[in-house]
């Protein structure tokens, strides 16, 4: 990762996701997908998850497996929201993309 180290930790709590750069929210957090996605509004955290409607719901990035094979969604105006940008390769091999890149 560019000489940069990264930990991976279990957030028990809302306020305990402040300052991560990924957070994966699984099947079993998805009631709690709103609260997460509002207290983290305008902060540049890439969501990730695998619950059914995750990216129509707000999340960035929605696994799925289809046929044995590990599927993503991409809600691009999620990830604009956030300041983030998704490559254009990674776009590319998304099953769907809601929304469609800003002409800057």
């Amino acid at each position: 990762m560019g000489g940069h180290g990264y930990q991976v930790r279990h957030a028990r709590q809302i306020s305990e996701i402040q300052g991560c750069h990924v957070l994966f929210i699984g099947e079993g957090e998805k009631k709690l997908l709103p609260t997460v996605l509002a207290n983290l509004r305008g902060s540049p955290v890439l969501t990730v998850g695998e619950s059914e409607r995750f990216v129509n719901d707000g999340g960035m990035i929605g696994f799925s497996l289809e046929e044995n094979k590990i599927r993503f969604e991409i809600n691009l105006e999620s990830a604009e929201k956030a300041k983030l940008k998704i490559g254009a390769k990674l776009l590319a091999l998304a099953k769907d993309v809601i929304g469609r890149p800003r002409r800057d």
